[in-house]
């Protein structure tokens, strides 16, 4: 493998959230936040559905909020733990990837099983597949986002792609992934970009100064949305015809969206 250091960046290639890109987060943050309220107050009466919406919105906090805020203001400290480690970029951004999803889960995982604290049974409102983390990580969520972080290691080595880039660019892919799998919901589409962008973004970040010089432009950007989905798609087939054949798709019963 390749350590050899790298040509000197430019200071533009890890500078900071310039005013138009932190207007746009500012304005997903809104519109995420507004719909969370909106719907919380419109399914109030409804004890299950309420409880999803506050399990959501405990992700937000947690994951969005203090993750996020964690990750912008600590990413210079752990860009300077993470170049101590002695290994190819590409395995230390999927590893760090890999580390970020892991946390996301462990806080929805959390969630659901705080259904008691929300007013509710656990299977009853939840916004995981299962109760058990580790059959979470290892049969539902992060085993299928593997591909989609080793193809996005594999596109940064070749394209400048910014930090805020690959963050947008992750964010779709998760978009589209939960539309497959769980509908398509245009209002939800900042909650999933900031769940998703947040897995890439520190890292990106992180090896800003490693990745590749090409310049990127339009199919690049495709690459880094389909590309990433089609990786992801073709493993989770893979999956379901093997290791998780006769794994069910949701350890819960449905939730009763038409409760009185």
């Amino acid at each position: 493998m390749d350590n050899s250091p790298p040509a000197p960046a430019p200071p533009s290639r890890v500078r900071s959230l310039g005013w138009l890109q932190m207007a746009f987060l500012a304005v997903l943050a809104l519109w995420m936040l507004g719909r969370i309220t909106f719907v919380t107050v419109a399914v109030w009466p409804r004890p299950v559905m309420r409880a999803v919406l506050e399990m959501a919105s405990g992700l937000v906090l947690l994951w969005v909020g203090i993750g996020g805020t964690l990750m912008y203001v600590s990413r210079d400290r752990i860009k300077a733990l993470c170049r101590q480690i002695p290994c190819d970029w590409r395995i230390s951004f999927f590893l760090l990837a890999v580390l970020l999803a892991m946390s996301e889960e462990a806080i929805t995982t959390l969630l659901t099983n705080c259904a008691p604290l929300f007013g509710v049974k656990v299977g009853e409102a939840y916004i995981t597949a299962s109760s058990n983390y580790f059959d979470v990580i290892c049969c539902h969520s992060v085993i299928t986002f593997l591909p989609a972080f080793a193809f996005w290691a594999w596109l940064l080595s070749r394209y400048d792609f910014s930090p805020f880039e690959a963050f947008v660019c992750f964010g779709i892919y998760g978009n589209i992934g939960e539309a497959i799998f769980g509908g398509f919901r245009p209002a939800d589409s900042p909650f999933w970009m900031f769940v998703y962008g947040l897995m890439v973004y520190l890292p990106a970040y992180v090896f800003a100064d490693r990745r590749g010089w090409r310049r990127v432009s339009w199919p690049q950007y495709l690459m880094g949305t389909a590309g990433a989905m089609a990786c992801a798609m073709i493993w989770v087939l893979f999956l379901k015809l093997t290791m998780l054949r006769n794994h069910p798709d949701l350890h819960f019963p449905p939730i009763h969206f038409n409760e009185p």
